[in-house]
């Protein structure tokens, strides 16, 4: 039988190292992660565990990260279930049916009639789209462009100093 340089315990505990050579085992091995693998069918954790959900590294912020951005973009939207029924648009379907139902056909009836009774569109129904803000194109711009960058060589050759002088004249 061959000689051992090490004991059959550590050589049982080398079993699962990766040295990267067939016999060779030693007990700083067994200290090293890179060198350790797992057992057949089983995972081999390196490292720490995942931090929990909240968890900050260093010392904790304070204030609200988001403050600038939050001032910047007004909240647009009123608070609580309640729709004024006036803010809605007009409801002319169902003004036309009831109008028709009661028999008024004149457009001066028709008028008064839509007048009194005020039907409005449901908050819940957004029929075909009418009550949804339009969306615009990121590349779109509102109002005017900004003027053309004046070339630098039409400054230094005073052209501009020229056409003032000689609207001056005029």
């Amino acid at each position: 039988m061959p000689s051992r340089t090490a004991s059959l315990g550590l050589l049982k505990k080398c079993e699962y190292v990766a040295p990267g050579q067939i016999g060779v085992c030693r007990r700083t091995m067994l200290n090293r992660e890179t060198l350790q693998r797992p057992k057949t069918g089983q995972v081999c954790t390196r490292g720490r565990p995942k931090q929990p959900k909240g968890f900050t590294y260093g010392m904790v912020y304070q204030r609200n990260p988001y403050e600038i951005y939050q001032c910047f973009n007004w909240p647009t939207t009123k608070e609580g279930d309640h729709i004024d029924p006036n803010c809605l648009p007009r409801d002319f379907h169902r003004i036309n049916v009831e109008s028709v139902k009661e028999g008024i056909h004149p457009v001066p009836k028709w008028i008064q009639f839509a007048k009194e009774k005020n039907y409005r569109m449901n908050p819940t129904q957004r029929v075909l789209g009418r009550l949804r803000k339009p969306k615009f194109p990121d590349d779109m711009t509102f109002g005017l462009l900004a003027r053309p960058s004046t070339p630098m060589n039409c400054i230094m050759s005073h052209q501009y100093k020229a056409i003032w002088d000689k609207s001056a004249l005029e």
